[in-house]
């Protein structure tokens, strides 16, 4: 309990590391496809580690207590498939994939 009390301060603590997000939109497949054929015609640019100071301050004992919910797990329901789990970026794996 005293990790998950450190982990939401840490987190929530600095209103500058708060994540925001866009504006709510509806999925649309049509833009998705338009989305996909805009980007291939560009060249690729990496993503930036836009939280990389939060993930500095984000300790071993509080990554610790975050976990990923096996039922959620890429192929979680095909019988004989393999289950992928993911796993958040922290202190040492601040990269995305």
């Amino acid at each position: 309990m005293r990790y998950l009390v450190l982990f939401f301060l840490a987190v929530f603590a600095s209103p500058a590391q708060a994540v925001t997000f866009g504006p709510k939109t509806p999925f649309d497949y049509a833009a998705l496809i338009a989305r996909a054929e805009r980007a291939s015609k560009s060249p690729y640019t990496p993503p930036g580690n836009d939280h990389d100071e939060a993930l500095k301050t984000l300790t071993g004992d509080v990554a610790s207590t975050i976990y990923f919910k096996s039922e959620n797990a890429l192929w979680a329901n095909e019988k004989g498939a393999p289950q992928i789990r993911f796993f958040h970026r922290m202190t040492w794996f601040r990269e995305r994939l």
